[in-house]
C-alpha cells in the first residue's frame, strides 16, 4: 500500500510541476532599417491551463552595438522604458495569449550584425526564456544602386533563386546567414548572359543575405531572401 501511495504521489508531483505557460517561439530575429525608426520584435506566450496564472519576467541579458537603442520592452499590462530590468508581473487568464515584444532603433551610423535582448519568464513552476534579435547589414556599400541591377525570384525561395543581373561589373555572389557567416560563394560567368541560378539545397530554412561584389571583392549591394 505504502508503494502505492508513493507511486500516486510521484504521478501527481510530476503533473504539477509541469510549465505552465508556453512560449510560441524561443527566438525570433528581425531585420532593422538603420533609419532611427523605432521597429516591434514581437513573440507570444500563452496559458493552456484552466487557471490564471502569474507571470513574472526579468531581463536577462542585452547585446546592443553601436549606434542601437532599446527604446522600452512591452508586456500584458504596459511598455516598459529601458533599463527595464525588471521583475515585472502580470496575470494571463484561461486560454488567454498574450504579446510582448522590444522596441528597437538603429541609426544610419550603427554597427551592421547582430543584436540581442533575452527575457526569462517565470509561471511559478520554472522558467521560459525569449531572444528577441536584431541585424541590419548594409544596403548599399558603392555608388551602385543594387535594386535597378539585380532582381531576384522566386523570394521566398524553396530550392533555388534566379537572378537577373543587369550589371557586368557584379562578378561574384555570397550567401551570409544573419550573424555574417558566408555558407557559399558563386562566381559570375561574364561571357554568359545575365540570368544565374543559385542553388539552396543545402541551406537550411530562414532569413539569408545574398552579397554582391565586384572583381576586387568590394561590395556593391546586398539582398535579403529567405528560404522555405
Amino acid at each position: 500500500m505504502k508503494k502505492v501511495l508513493l507511486l500516486l504521489l510521484t504521478i501527481v508531483g510530476a503533473f504539477g510541476s509541469q510549465a505552465q505557460i508556453n512560449v510560441i517561439h524561443d527566438t525570433v530575429t528581425q531585420v532593422v532599417a538603420k533609419n532611427n525608426i523605432t521597429h516591434l520584435i514581437k513573440d507570444s506566450i500563452e496559458n493552456t491551463t484552466g487557471s490564471p496564472i502569474v507571470v513574472t519576467w526579468v531581463k536577462d541579458a542585452q547585446f546592443l552595438q553601436s549606434g542601437w537603442t532599446l527604446s522600452g520592452i512591452c508586456d500584458k499590462i504596459t511598455c516598459y522604458p529601458p533599463p527595464a530590468n525588471g521583475p515585472y508581473t502580470f496575470t494571463i487568464d484561461p486560454g488567454e495569449k498574450v504579446i510582448m515584444y522590444v522596441d528597437i532603433k538603429a541609426d544610419p551610423s550603427a554597427t551592421d550584425g547582430n543584436n540581442y535582448i533575452t527575457l526569462k519568464l517565470n509561471d511559478g513552476v520554472s522558467d521560459k526564456y525569449i531572444t528577441f534579435r536584431a541585424y541590419s547589414w548594409p544596403n548599399q556599400l558603392s555608388n551602385v544602386d543594387i535594386n535597378s541591377i539585380v532582381s531576384i525570384y522566386p523570394n521566398p525561395a524553396t530550392n533555388y533563386i534566379n537572378l537577373n543581373i543587369l550589371d557586368n561589373k557584379v562578378k561574384n555572389i555570397n550567401v551570409i546567414n544573419i550573424v555574417g557567416k558566408k555558407l557559399a560563394s558563386f562566381k559570375l560567368n561574364s561571357s554568359s548572359s545575365n540570368f544565374m541560378r543559385v542553388p539552396l539545397d543545402n541551406i537550411t530554412k530562414g532569413v539569408y543575405l545574398l552579397q554582391f561584389t565586384d572583381v576586387n571583392g568590394k561590395i556593391m549591394g546586398v539582398k535579403k531572401i529567405t528560404k522555405q
